[in-house]
């Protein structure tokens, strides 16, 4: 019974990864739908709407589990 229990509380807090963002973002940018991506219960603003102090454009993903990720978008040419 112990290790049903631990592995339903370690499912529960299993963490997005920076990786895993990635990859949902490059495939919502190909078409994939939202719910096709680990990303489809993140919440988004964009650093301006969250106060950030910065002159850089981007957003912020905040994941279920209470981690943030920043995407800043810096134009090459």
């Amino acid at each position: 019974m112990y290790e049903e229990d631990y592995e339903e509380s370690y499912e529960e807090t299993e963490e997005l990864t920076e990786e895993e963002v990635v990859d949902g973002l490059r495939a919502l940018l190909m078409g994939d739908s939202l719910d096709c991506t680990m990303l489809d219960n993140c919440s988004t603003r964009t650093y301006e709407d969250g106060g950030y102090l910065t002159y850089d454009k981007g957003f912020v993903i905040d994941t279920p589990d209470g981690h943030r990720f920043q995407i800043t978008v810096k134009q090459e040419r």
